[in-house]
């Protein structure tokens, strides 16, 4: 048995927004994009509907700092 499971409207959406994203895109939702919007390049991707949601989500895609990135 698994001590902790994650469960509610915040894993759904985080789930959501995987299943949305193409391959090697990273896609976030509000709360995450404000706590990383001065540590990424961020692209307002605007409200997208997702399965059991309610609401359309207010969409960000990470994009890699090209003067940062590993080579």
């Amino acid at each position: 048995m698994d001590l902790y499971t994650a469960t509610g409207p915040v894993t759904n959406v985080g789930a959501r927004l995987c299943g949305t994203a193409t391959e090697g895109q990273i896609l976030l939702g509000p709360e995450t994009a404000e706590r990383l919007g001065g540590k990424f390049h961020l692209k307002y991707m605007g409200p997208v509907s997702l399965k059991n949601v309610c609401d359309p989500v207010e969409v960000w895609e990470a994009k890699p700092d090209r003067r940062t990135a590993p080579r």
